[in-house]
């Protein structure tokens, strides 16, 4: 399943929620739903009584293994794809429960920038500069790397696929291929 389907009445919709280090781009491999989705259970739109944070994940996969380790408890029927994305087919008249249960499988899962020391930015900044160093041994021109001041200020949300997808350099269907080559940059503290 590595698309979206969005029907309306009773049929079923198909998701996809990725990893969040990637949220931005890659979750529009699976359509403007699950976008949403994924949003949601970033920002914490809601909250609830009985809702408990996560234990931090250590990666990308560890974040959808526990993801989905939750989803499943909840007695939702997912699994982890290919991609590590948490997959599954949802009744449409259930997406909104989802939805919600998603939200709460997805706290406290991603590191809080906020609190990073110098020697964790260091480190970050460091994969998502091998990352582009990588992609420009391939050919691709990564032009706006910032530098390890800038990446700080801006909380490390820069991404050198999502500068070339920006840029119109790449498109998202090429971004699998060079992924096998360029692993994303996924530190986590």
């Amino acid at each position: 399943m590595d698309d979206s389907r969005v029907e309306s009445g009773d049929r079923t919709m198909n998701i996809c929620v990725h990893p969040p280090i990637i949220r931005l781009r890659r979750s529009s491999y699976c359509g403007a739903m699950v976008f949403s989705i994924l949003a949601m259970a970033l920002a914490g739109c809601t909250t609830g009584p009985q809702a408990q944070p996560a234990p931090h994940a250590t990666s990308s996969l560890d974040a959808s293994q526990q993801r989905l380790a939750c989803l499943q408890e909840k007695g939702w029927d997912v699994e982890l794809g290919s991609d590590d994305s948490v997959q599954g087919a949802i009744p449409a008249q259930q997406m909104d429960a989802f939805q919600r249960d998603n939200e709460v499988c997805g706290r406290g899962l991603i590191p809080d920038k906020s609190t990073f020391t110098q020697e964790q930015w260091s480190a970050s900044y460091a994969m998502a500069t091998e990352t582009a160093d990588c992609l420009e041994n391939l050919g691709y021109e990564v032009t706006d790397r910032p530098t390890l001041q800038a990446y700080v200020d801006i909380l490390g949300e820069w991404n050198p696929y999502i500068s070339l997808l920006d840029a119109g350099v790449i498109a998202p269907p090429q971004m699998p291929s060079l992924e096998r080559s360029c692993p994303q940059p996924d530190y986590w503290g």
